[in-house]
């Protein structure tokens, strides 16, 4: 196995400039004079400084994170709505096949029927399907009874009138008779 090497950690220089292990710090180009006498009150404006940026940064992040997680949660309300309208459309559209195969059903149930009623001919004018020439048949044997029926009833009441006047004519000639000259 090869051998992992450590790396070597190097301390931060103090304020006071020297550094914990005496290792003497490297000049940093940007603050040529950092180990100067003033270079202390000068390295902590720059540590408040970078804080302060920090800071800054972490609170825009912060506030990156919150309009993220706002517009995150705008958009799964908006996906929840969207997931019930689009619920809502399957049950209208099953409900809609359902309708439109029972529909489609019934119309071939409908295009059979005329196709029969087309192959079928038509019975003649003189000619009624069963049932309808048997209740003719009755009609017309109660029309003819019924006919009868008043025939002799008309001549039942002739008779009577003819009786009547008869009737009439012998009591009259009886009141005659008995009024006398």
């Amino acid at each position: 196995m090869p051998e992992q090497s450590t790396p070597k950690v190097l301390s931060m220089p103090t304020l006071s400039g020297a550094s914990q292990d005496d290792t003497a710090p490297l000049p940093n180009p940007e603050t040529p004079n950092a180990t100067a006498p003033g270079a202390a009150p000068l390295a902590a404006l720059e540590i408040m400084q970078l804080k302060a940026q920090h800071a800054q940064e972490l609170t825009a992040l912060r506030e990156e994170r919150d309009r993220a997680l706002t517009e995150k949660a705008a958009l799964q309300k908006e996906c929840a709505g969207h997931l019930e309208q689009l619920a809502m459309e399957r049950r209208v559209s099953a409900e809609f096949s359902k309708r439109l195969s029972l529909s489609q059903k019934e119309c071939r149930e409908l295009q059979a029927t005329l196709a029969q009623a087309k192959e079928t001919p038509p019975p003649a004018a003189g000619s009624a399907p069963p049932e309808q020439a048997a209740w003719e048949a009755r009609a017309a044997d109660r029309f003819e009874e019924d006919i009868a029926t008043y025939r002799r009833r008309i001549q039942a009441l002739l008779q009577e009138c003819e009786t009547l006047r008869q009737e009439q004519t012998r009591l009259t000639a009886r009141i005659a008779e008995l009024s006398g000259p």
